[in-house]
């Protein structure tokens, strides 16, 4: 059963976690992990980051922001 502690402590083992990493982890849970991401944030808990893509051109292959350039960080003061 996924709870938001074990949505916590896979981004805490790893420091830094992709949403694609999280819904292969857990799948058929993309709601719940959704809902428990933003509730860690609140929080403080974690942080939200886009990364751009590795060419930085402005070509219309690749979305301004999907959902492979988002990666959560653990906030490490916060994880006591």
């Amino acid at each position: 059963m996924l709870s938001l502690l074990t949505v916590k402590n896979f981004i805490v083992q790893r420091k830094v976690v992709t949403l694609d990493a999280l819904l292969q982890t857990f799948p058929d849970n993309r709601e719940k992990i959704l809902a428990y991401l933003e509730i860690l944030k609140h929080k403080g808990k974690i942080e939200r980051c886009i990364t751009k893509p590795a060419c930085f051109k402005r070509c219309t292959k690749c979305p301004a922001i999907s959902e492979n350039h988002i990666e959560y960080r653990a906030v490490l003061n916060e994880l006591i």
